[in-house]
């Protein structure tokens, strides 16, 4: 599941070491689940061998690029995060990787600060629109065993 031979890169940016995870979690204000933890270390700025996830009927939803935590360069979660907040983003969720348009994959501490869920966000529909934040796995780990071919 975290093979790193098969995931794609995307923003190039490398491994990063999970210390600087765990500082990014801090200045957000939000505990990082181990699972995300290790799959950033690894992964982040990479699309994964299988990009699609089954969140509605008909066609399947793209998951990846993962955002990174490297300063000042595109992709980065805390600046992604920053921004969406100026338009009307929930605070309780922090968003980690890119889907198609400005969807995207958000850990969501809507109904727990200590574990969040994995939803899908919508912002073309508001976020006061119950279907604008769909709800996906209860984890990482659960989300990656998810991922399918187109």
């Amino acid at each position: 599941m975290f093979d790193a031979a098969e995931w794609e890169d995307y923003w190039r940016v490398g491994p990063v070491p999970a210390a600087m995870i765990y500082a990014a979690a801090e200045e957000l204000g939000f505990p990082f689940p181990a699972d995300f933890v290790e799959l950033m270390s690894v992964h982040q700025g990479r699309i994964p061998p299988h990009g699609f996830v089954p969140v509605f009927e008909g066609p399947k939803t793209m998951f990846g690029p993962l955002m990174h935590f490297v300063k000042s360069r595109p992709g980065e979660l805390a600046a992604r995060r920053a921004i969406l907040l100026r338009h009307g983003y929930p605070v309780r969720l922090v968003p980690f990787a890119d889907a198609a348009g400005q969807c995207h994959w958000a850990l969501d501490y809507r109904a727990s600060a200590a574990t969040p869920k994995i939803s899908f966000v919508i912002p073309e529909l508001g976020y006061d629109d119950e279907g604008a934040i769909v709800p996906v796995a209860s984890s990482i780990s659960e989300l990656l065993t998810m991922l399918e071919d187109e």
